[in-house]
């Protein structure tokens, strides 16, 4: 596939996303700015991510730090109003690096992370969106804290 019809792709995919998630926004009632899309952007390359923003995707999601900061740094110098998500586990040792990088952090399911979350963002100043991982499903195969250890966290 030509690296033209490979950027026709990727920008209908975003806008037949897009109007997907909007008539199901509106048959449901809700208000359109309270649904928000997160693509999804990892092992793509940073062209394919450059399509996807010139076609008007702004908030994205990596679940590898070193992979982000790798990737965005050129980005986000290029389209100022990027929004990016971790969505993957998160190490100790790597978090002051996503908080570098990451808006929002989707996988808080321990307290020794939250800890260490909480003291780079007193140190760095800064205040990205966190989230707690919940194992709803008590699946072993699967991350997060489990239900009843949720409120401790």
């Amino acid at each position: 596939m030509t690296s033209l019809s490979s950027k026709i792709d990727v920008t209908q995919s975003i806008n037949s996303i897009g109007e997907l998630v909007k008539t199901a926004t509106i048959a449901s009632g809700r208000r359109l700015e309270a649904v928000t899309t997160i693509a999804i952007s990892k092992n793509h390359t940073v062209e394919r991510v450059q399509w996807a923003l010139e076609a008007g995707q702004r908030v994205f999601g990596e679940n590898r730090v070193q992979e982000a900061i790798d990737k965005w740094p050129f980005l986000k110098e290029k389209f100022e109003d990027i929004e990016l998500h971790l969505v993957g586990s998160l190490q100790g040792n790597k978090v002051a690096r996503a908080l570098e990088v990451f808006n929002s952090i989707h996988t808080i399911d321990r307290i020794k992370l939250a800890r260490s979350i909480a003291r780079v963002m007193d140190k760095n100043d800064c205040r990205p969106k966190c989230f707690i991982q919940i194992n709803t499903g008590e699946e072993p195969q699967k991350g997060g804290v489990l239900p009843l250890e949720a409120d401790k966290l």
